[in-house]
């Protein structure tokens, strides 16, 4: 399975294998840099955006640009998939309300099982990783 986060300051891709993280890959483009890239082309304050965001009534002149972010996104994760045998993909992320974000995803990947939600709560941690200070 892989896990894409859409967060703010970036897009992390986690691997998985059973149910520990084997792979980890982050891209410095998030949501952060789709809002400032909107506020920029739009001429509105990126709090007005997010203010839409939150409240999902985002301006349909925006649906070009974040469609080619979660395009761009995706992409990424093609790459990564490719490279394995990947079967299920976990979206998550505080960007997870974007415009058409789940159809994106099915007509991206049309032969993979697509699941939303927050799955890093169900991953198992071995304590014994970790190192006290």
């Amino acid at each position: 399975s892989i896990i894409i986060d859409i967060g703010t300051l970036s897009t992390n891709y986690l691997i998985l294998k059973d149910k520990e993280v084997e792979y980890f890959f982050s891209s410095n483009k998030g949501g952060k840099q789709l809002i400032t890239a909107l506020s920029e082309e739009f001429k509105v304050t990126e709090s007005q955006i997010l203010m839409e965001k939150e409240k999902g009534i985002l301006n349909k002149n925006y649906l070009k640009p974040m469609h080619d972010f979660l395009e761009d996104a995706f992409r990424t994760a093609k790459t990564i998939i490719n490279e394995g045998l990947i079967k299920d993909i976990i979206l998550t992320g505080e960007f997870l309300n974007l415009p058409d974000f789940y159809e994106i995803a099915k007509r991206e990947f049309p032969d993979k099982n697509i699941f939303i939600g927050d799955p890093r709560k169900s991953l198992e941690i071995n304590a014994a990783e970790f190192k006290p200070l």
